[in-house]
C-alpha cells in the first residue's frame, strides 16, 4: 500500500484501504492512519475545503447583489401612479354596482402594493389578523418576510379606510373573516403570487399604464419606497418599512431619488434650448 503525494483521500477512505491491506500489521496500520503527518494533512484539507466554500458563498452573494438592479424605469411616475389609482377606483365602483368581484380585488391588490410596499409573496401570505386596524392601530403585520424576518409596516389612515371597506365587502360576499382567513383569495383559496401579478397586469392595462416587459407588480414596492424616502428623507425608517436586512439595499432608492432631483434642478437653472 502506498501513501505518497497522490490525490488527497478522506480519513474514512484511508481507514478502509488500510483495513483491506493484509500485508500491513496493526501497528503499521495505526501509524499510517493516525501519524502526525496524516493528521496535519487531513486538517489542511478540511481548512482548504472550508475556505473554498466560503469564497464561493461570497461570490454568489456578490453576483446576486449585482443582478439586483433598480432604476427609474421600474418606478411609476407621479402621473402613472395617479392614473392607476383613479382607474382602479373607478373600475371598483362600477364593479360594485354591477355585482362583479374581479375589479374589486384588483383594486385592493394595487392599493396594498402602493400603500405598504409589501413583496408579492408577503401579500399572498396576508391573513385578516395581519391587518391591525382596530382600536386606533394603523399597521400591517408581516409574519414571514424575506429571510424569515418579521416586521410591522405602519400605514396611513386612508389605507385603513380602504382595508375596512374591502373586508366589509368580503364579508358580504360570504367569504370568511376569521383571523387566519387569507386577505386575497379566489374561490376560498389564497391567491398565488402569479394570481396577484395578473391582478396588477389587468389593472395596469385598464389604466393604460405602459411598462417595460418583466417589471411587474414589484414596481409597486419600488414606487412606495421612492415616494416614502422622498417624503421623509429618513432612510432608516424606509429600511424598517421595507424589511431590508441592510441599509445598503435601501440606499439604492436614495441614489435614484438624488439623480432625479439633480436632473430637475439642472434644467430649472439651465432650460433646454428649443431649436
Amino acid at each position: 500500500m502506498r501513501f505518497g503525494k497522490g490525490s488527497l483521500k478522506s480519513h474514512d477512505r484511508l481507514i478502509d484501504e488500510v483495513k483491506k491491506d493484509d500485508d500491513l500489521g496493526l501497528s503499521t496500520a495505526n501509524y499510517c492512519v493516525f501519524s502526525p503527518r496524516e493528521i496535519v494533512r487531513l486538517s489542511v484539507e478540511v481548512r482548504t475545503n472550508q475556505k473554498i466554500a466560503a469564497e464561493r458563498m461570497v461570490l454568489k452573494q456578490k453576483k446576486q447583489t449585482l443582478n439586483w438592479d433598480v432604476d427609474e424605469t421600474k418606478v411609476l411616475t407621479d402621473s402613472q401612479r395617479r392614473t392607476l389609482r383613479r382607474s382602479c377606483r373607478d373600475h371598483k365602483e362600477k364593479a360594485l354596482k354591477a355585482g362583479r368581484t374581479t375589479e374589486v380585488k384588483d383594486w385592493f391588490v394595487v392599493m396594498t402594493g402602493l400603500e405598504t410596499g409589501l413583496r408579492v409573496d408577503e401579500m399572498a401570505k396576508l391573513v385578516v389578523s395581519d391587518l391591525q386596524m382596530k382600536s386606533g392601530h394603523k399597521s400591517v403585520r408581516v409574519r414571514c418576510g424575506k429571510g424569515g424576518r418579521r416586521r410591522v409596516v405602519v400605514v396611513r389612515r386612508a389605507f385603513v379606510e380602504m382595508a375596512n371597506e374591502f373586508l366589509e365587502w368580503k364579508g358580504k360576499q360570504g367569504e370568511s373573516l376569521s383571523d387566519d382567513a387569507p386577505v386575497f383569495s379566489t374561490k376560498g383559496r389564497p391567491m398565488t403570487c402569479r394570481g396577484l401579478q395578473k391582478a396588477y397586469d389587468r389593472s395596469r392595462r385598464r389604466a393604460g399604464v405602459v411598462q417595460e416587459k418583466g417589471v411587474g407588480i414589484h414596481s409597486l414596492r419600488h414606487t412606495f419606497a421612492t415616494n416614502l424616502l422622498s417624503g421623509t428623507r429618513n432612510i432608516r425608517f424606509v429600511q424598517r418599512q421595507l424589511g431590508h436586512a441592510s441599509v445598503r439595499t435601501t440606499e439604492i432608492y436614495s441614489h435614484i431619488l438624488d439623480a432625479l432631483m439633480l436632473i430637475e434642478k439642472l434644467y430649472v437653472k439651465r432650460p433646454i434650448s428649443r431649436c
